[in-house]
């Protein structure tokens, strides 16, 4: 017959204290092992998100380029018009 009693706690004392010791040590390292997992998948997430802002930095300082090339470009092509353009002429007076 089956003894439900000496599967759990082991036969005497001793033996159910190290049965005791070897299942608190297994319920630890799971524990150890899920908050590894949880830091890991936090560092990874943490990784993706600083990439992110950097390509969103990055981006911005592109447009910011792109539009001081506008302004530049528009500027030197007024730096070498003739100025006969640029004189006023008498019907922009009135």
């Amino acid at each position: 017959m089956k003894r439900p009693m000496e599967d759990v706690y082991g036969a005497d004392a001793v033996e159910g204290y190290i049965k005791g010791k070897m299942e608190t040590t297994e319920h630890y390292r799971a524990l150890l092992r899920l908050a590894k997992e949880q830091r890991k998948s936090e560092s990874e997430w943490n990784d993706a998100s600083s990439k992110v802002n950097s390509i969103a930095a990055q981006m911005k300082l592109l447009d910011a380029i792109i539009k001081a090339k506008a302004n530049l470009t528009s500027w030197l092509s007024w730096r070498h018009l003739p100025l006969s353009i640029l004189k006023p002429k008498q019907s922009w007076v009135l």
